[in-house]
C-alpha cells in the first residue's frame, strides 16, 4: 500500500506534460499523495496503434476528436498497468484529472468506501453535470433518478450522497476508484476488441457494464469540482454532460458577449451593475431587433399549436428517466444484493446499520 491516509494500492492523476493546473491539483489538500501519469497527447502522438476511429464512428455518428482518443488512451493505460500488477482482487486504484479540485466531503466518502471490501468494480466519484454553465432542471431531475433504488446513502458535513447502480449514461471519468478485479475485467475487455484497439470515450461507463461485465456505480452529487470548465487533462475537451460523446453549446458570458459588441463599434451602459448590459452599434439594432422579435414569434406559435411533440418530448423524457430508475431498483433485489444501510459522518466516521438497503 502507498503511504496515504486511506488503503489504496495506487493513487494516479493524469496530467498532460508542462500542463498548467497540475501544480494546483497537488497542492490542494490530499493532493500530495498522487502520483502522475503523464498524459497521451491526442493531436500530437500517433494514436493509430491504440485506436480505432473508424469503429468510433460508426458508433457515435461523428468523428472523434483529439481530445477524446487522448483522454481515452490515458486512462485505459493507468487501468491496464495496475491489472498487469501482481496483487489482491480488492486492490484499489484511484484515478483522477488534473484539473479536479476536491469538495470538503471527499475524505469522509472515500474513507467509508474504502474501510472494507468495495462490493463494485468501480465507483465513478465525479459527475460531469457539475461543471455545466447552464444546469437545467431536466438534467439535475435525470441525475437523480437514474441511480438504483437501493443505493447506498451517505452523510457526509450534514449532506446526503447516493452511491450505487445506475440505468442510462454515466459520464466523466474525472475522478473514480477501480478494484484490481475491475481492471483485469477491463483488460480483457480490451484485448477482446478488434485489433486490441479502443473504440469508445473514457467514460463509456454503460458500454463497460455491458461488453465488459463491469459492475459499475456512481455518485451523485460529485465529489470534485473544476479549476476550469473547458478542458480536462489528457486531451482539452471540457467536462461536460455527454462525457465527449457530444459538446455542449454554452452561451457566452455577458462579459464576453459585451466585449465583442464593443469591439465592434458598441458601447456598454449601466455601469452601476458590474459594467451593465452591452449595447450593439447603431447599424445593427434593426437586425439584432427582427431576429429576437421572430423568435418570439416562431416560440408562440409553437406554444398556441400544442404541438404533440412540443408537449410530449418533456414528458416522455421524464417517464424514461422513471422506469429506468424503477427497474433498476427491481433488478437489485431480484438479485438478493441487500446490505444494510451506512451513514458516514465526518467526525466520528461510524458506521450504523439501517433498516434501507444500501449498495444498490
Amino acid at each position: 500500500m502507498v503511504g496515504t491516509p486511506f488503503p489504496l494500492a495506487r493513487v494516479v492523476v493524469i496530467s498532460l506534460p508542462g500542463s498548467a493546473r497540475r501544480s494546483g491539483f497537488l497542492s490542494q489538500p490530499l493532493g500530495e499523495m498522487f502520483e502522475v501519469s503523464e498524459a497521451f497527447h491526442g493531436a500530437s502522438q500517433d494514436w493509430t496503434p491504440y485506436f480505432d476511429a473508424e469503429r468510433f464512428a460508426e458508433l457515435y455518428e461523428r468523428e472523434p476528436v483529439p481530445a477524446e482518443i487522448g483522454c481515452a488512451i490515458s486512462h485505459a493505460r493507468v487501468i491496464r498497468e495496475f491489472a498487469a500488477e501482481d496483487g489482491a482482487d480488492s486492490d484499489l486504484l484511484l484515478v483522477a484529472e488534473d484539473d479536479a479540485r476536491f469538495t470538503a466531503d471527499f475524505p469522509a466518502v472515500l474513507r467509508l468506501l474504502v474501510r472494507s471490501a468495495l462490493p463494485h468494480d468501480v465507483v465513478v466519484l465525479a459527475d460531469g453535470r457539475s461543471g455545466s454553465e447552464n444546469p437545467l432542471v431536466r438534467r439535475k431531475f435525470k441525475s437523480l433518478l437514474q441511480l438504483s433504488l437501493l443505493s447506498r446513502v451517505v452523510l457526509a458535513h450534514r449532506r446526503l450522497y447516493r452511491i450505487g447502480r445506475f440505468a442510462g449514461e454515466g459520464d466523466c471519468a474525472g475522478l473514480y476508484l477501480v478494484t484490481r478485479r475491475g481492471a483485469r475485467k477491463f483488460e480483457r475487455y480490451a484485448a477482446s476488441l478488434p485489433g486490441g484497439k479502443l473504440n469508445r470515450v473514457a467514460d463509456a461507463w454503460s458500454a463497460f457494464f455491458e461488453a465488459g461485465g463491469m459492475d459499475i456505480a456512481l455518485t451523485r452529487p460529485s465529489l470534485v469540482t473544476w479549476e476550469d470548465p473547458r478542458p480536462c487533462a489528457p486531451g482539452g475537451s471540457r467536462h461536460d454532460v455527454t462525457g465527449g460523446v457530444g459538446a455542449e453549446r454554452s452561451r457566452p458570458s455577458c462579459r464576453a458577449r459585451r466585449g465583442a459588441l464593443q469591439a465592434a463599434g458598441g458601447k456598454a451602459c449601466g455601469a452601476g451593475h458590474g459594467g451593465g448590459r452591452a449595447v450593439p452599434p447603431r447599424g445593427c439594432v434593426s437586425r439584432v431587433s427582427s431576429a429576437r422579435g421572430e423568435r418570439r414569434r416562431s416560440l408562440a406559435g409553437l406554444r398556441r399549436s400544442r404541438s404533440p411533440s412540443f408537449r410530449g418530448s418533456r414528458r416522455r423524457r421524464v417517464v424514461r428517466s422513471a422506469c429506468c430508475y424503477l427497474c433498476r431498483g427491481v433488478k437489485d433485489v431480484l438479485h438478493f444484493q441487500v446490505v444494510p444501510l451506512a451513514v458516514a459522518t465526518t467526525s466520528t466516521h461510524t458506521v450504523r446499520p439501517g433498516v434501507a438497503p444500501a449498495m444498490g
